[in-house]
């Protein structure tokens, strides 16, 4: 993550699904002086976590963390907040929602990734227990 960052030249980074601050603190270390990352997540428990380790490693100046259900979150973040690299890795049933509000704020040749994004097969269509064979198969 932190690799990623440093060679888009992220400087400014949102984070859907903060849990014990893993991701976010690899991010926050490869910020540039001034960047900034926002991270949501409504776990006061796990973030407590993450805090922790924010402060362990000097980046908790960098993090603006935001407690409460990302929808909403995402819905009144500030007009003129733009971004050059979103984390994604939330409620999965989700990501859908989070794509739309996130996409327009994402600048130009900026990256939003997402974690587990084929986990469960939730992204494929309905299968047949009995597919049919292939051309290569008759």
């Amino acid at each position: 993550m932190g690799l990623l960052v440093a060679a888009i030249g992220a400087g400014s980074i949102i984070e859907v699904g903060t849990f014990t601050g893993y991701s976010s603190l690899c991010m926050a270390r490869a910020l540039p002086k001034g960047g900034r990352l926002i991270c949501v997540d409504e776990s006061e428990k796990w973030t407590a976590v993450a805090r922790k380790y924010w402060a362990k490693a000097g980046v908790q100046d960098r993090i603006d963390l935001r407690l409460g259900q990302a929808i909403p979150i995402l819905e009144l973040l500030e007009p003129s907040l733009k971004f050059d690299l979103a984390f994604v890795d939330a409620q999965k049933t989700e990501y859908d929602a989070y794509y739309e509000l996130i996409l327009p704020r994402v600048r130009k040749n900026g990256l939003i990734l997402f974690d587990n994004m084929l986990w469960a097969d939730a992204w494929a269509p309905a299968r047949s227990k009995n597919p049919p064979e292939s051309p290569s198969m008759l």
